[in-house]
């Protein structure tokens, strides 16, 4: 339950990060695309991984919460990565 709300606190206070893995074309090595990796450094508990937090986020009907957040941050990010 402290987990759960710890999590809950984390999506609304916008401290979950975004970690980019880049996806290449392999003919080319461009950079076609990325994948966007939710990441929770949480100040009490230290680095939560995903396979911890993902499963809590979906069974405490977080998840499309969670799943925005890091959507709203990736989409940010392509922004400024396509200004420049």
């Amino acid at each position: 339950m402290e987990l759960e709300q710890a999590l809950r606190s984390a999506i609304a206070h916008h401290a979950l990060t975004v970690h980019y893995q880049p996806i290449l074309d392999a003919r080319t090595g461009e950079v076609i695309s990325f994948e966007a990796l939710a990441r929770w450094p949480d100040p009490y508990h230290g680095y939560i991984a995903p396979d911890v937090f993902i499963p809590l986020a979906e069974e405490s009907s977080l998840i499309l919460d969670l799943g925005r957040a890091v959507l709203n941050q990736a989409c940010l990010q392509a922004k400024t990565w396509r200004a420049s």
